[in-house]
């Protein structure tokens, strides 16, 4: 079956604290099972690197403390460089140790501006970055000794360019906002560059290669382009409120990541979406709690897309780092019904579980948890066709039922919310003492005490029921209530006194506790004649 819209999920926590108020970039080292970000400090000017593990556990090793103004990042290898622009300098960091290993020195001017500053991108042997603050003509150093630094002017010049490269396609570099205004897909294979394709009018501050190396996804105007690189000519939009501020591919190609700007928006729209690469329908959506006041959020697969790292900026507040499990799994919708929502004790009432969607897994279970009592599985089952299971039960208590699914390899586990089933109690009444009956009254003699006995189901010992004697007058019946106590049997018996001669009178009883809905006789009609 195919899966309709998935509902918002909430991320499952609150993720980790990182003491920064900007994040500029983030890499995933899948070989070490690292995560580096970089960003501004929460308590200060300062641009600095904190190290995470893939469980999200904030490590930021000794061996990594002085990485004072990190800004942009490339992973080659298991080498991290890191541009440490206002410094002059890129660093050379062994992800497998944690060290420091080497620095290259790069030429800087200018001033160092906002997040855009200090991009960094590896393709073709070399190191790209900014020679100078805002505009700069494309510039690359080689990776190899002695790190020579070669300016590109034939191109134009860009403004704090920044890039996009894929690990797979080693010499493709896509340079964004050349005369701040367009971008370009070079192959850097020789020397000077070459500039395949020119996507006029199209900018990004982050973008994300597929693994051919064939498209680019950049931010569009109803979320989310893929652009092929040939002509960035546009391939599909993958939709997501308001605009994106970060994409990701999957290793294989088959996903697509995106945080979208969710800043003050109305209502609790999805911030965190993953699309499978062929479909404008996600997969699964997030709501991560800090939404509402994000002000630029990362994301990046792990290699096996069992995870998903986020990583936000909050305003006002410190960054949260984010590990969504199982991005790419689809959602499924459960649902559970009740054909009868009120029963009176001892009827029974159907309760229906629905799934929307699932692999090779059908199973369903169906809950139970009366009222002051533990939840228990009620029965399981796999959902047939409809993707239906349903299980017929008499409860006894004020009941709330619900049904969960484990998922299997291709759809998450659900829950479905709850559904409440409320038991009535059952009240019998019967009047005794009575000499005779007329229209519908029982008739007393003067000075013979009616007796009225009620009797709940079940029995609550020990509790009252609740008797109502009503006289009837000129503009309608009145009426007086009085409590007493059933017994084990949960029976309650009254006499009543002081009743006049000629006047009409009316007794009932009923109950009610949290344990079960309320529960009443009807009334029984009396008269004193004489």
């Amino acid at each position: 079956m195919t899966a309709t819209r998935p509902s918002v999920a909430t991320s499952g926590g609150t993720g980790t604290s990182l003491p920064l108020r900007t994040v500029q970039s983030m890499v995933v080292d899948d070989a070490h099972q690292y995560v580096f970000v970089t960003g501004k400090s929460s308590v200060g000017s300062s641009w600095e690197l904190h190290v995470l593990d893939f469980t999200g556990n904030l490590l930021n090793p000794a061996g990594l403390s002085d990485e004072a103004d990190s800004r942009g990042m490339a992973l080659v290898g298991s080498t991290l460089y890191i541009a440490r622009c206002a410094d002059d300098v890129i660093d050379e960091i062994d992800t497998a140790t944690l060290t420091r290993i080497g620095s290259i020195a790069i030429p800087q001017s200018g001033f160092a501006s906002g997040y855009d500053y200090c991009a960094l991108a590896a393709a073709g042997g070399k190191l790209w970055f900014h020679p100078n603050d805002q505009w700069s003509d494309l510039t690359g150093i080689d990776i190899a000794a002695p790190h020579t630094v070669t300016s590109y002017p034939g191109f134009g010049t860009f403004y704090n360019p920044q890039f996009a490269t894929v690990a797979s396609a080693p010499d493709l570099l896509v340079v964004s906002n050349l005369n701040d205004a367009d971008t370009v897909a070079f192959d850097t294979s020789g020397a000077p560059p070459a500039a395949t394709a020119t996507g006029t009018g199209i900018q990004f501050d982050t973008a994300a290669v597929t693994p051919d190396g064939q498209d680019i996804l950049v931010p569009g105007s109803a979320g989310v382009d893929r652009r092929r690189l040939s002509d960035f000519s546009l391939v599909r939009t993958y939709p997501v409120t308001w605009n994106g501020y970060s994409e990701a591919v999957s290793a294989d190609g088959s996903h697509v990541a995106i945080a979208s700007n969710v800043y003050a928006r109305p209502g609790t729209p999805a911030d965190v979406w993953v699309f499978p690469s062929a479909s404008t329908t996600p997969n699964r959506v997030w709501r991560l709690p800090e939404a509402s006041d994000q002000v630029s959020t990362r994301v990046a697969f792990l290699a096996d897309v069992s995870k998903l790292f986020v990583v936000t900026s909050d305003i006002g507040a410190a960054s949260r780092f984010h590990v969504l499990s199982g991005p790419t799994m689809q959602a499924t919708t459960l649902t559970a019904s009740t054909s009868r929502t009120s029963v009176t004790y001892g009827n029974r009432t159907t309760i229906t579980a629905r799934l929307s969607a699932w692999g090779t897994n059908r199973r369903v279970t169906i809950w139970k948890q009366p009222h002051g009592g533990k939840a228990k599985p009620v029965a399981s089952g796999n959902v047939g066709g409809t993707g239906a299971f349903s299980v017929t039960v008499a409860p006894k208590k004020n009941t709330t039922y619900w049904a969960t699914y484990g998922g299997d390899s291709a759809y998450v586990k659900s829950t479905s919310p709850n559904r409440a089933v409320t038991v009535h109690v059952i009240v019998r009444g019967a009047i005794s003492g009575f000499y005779a009956s007329s229209g519908g009254y029982h008739l007393y003699h003067s000075g013979v005490h009616p007796v009225y006995q009620a009797s709940v189901t079940p029995a609550h010992p020990g509790k009252c029921t609740t008797f109502v004697l009503e006289v009837h007058r000129s503009n309608g019946w009145y009426y007086t209530t009085q409590c007493f106590a059933m017994n084990r049997k949960g029976r309650a018996t009254v006499y009543l006194k002081g009743l006049k001669i000629g006047k009409h009178y009316r007794i009932g009883a009923a109950f009610q506790d949290k344990d079960h809905g309320p529960g009443g006789t009807a009334w029984a009609y009396l008269r004193v004649t004489s």
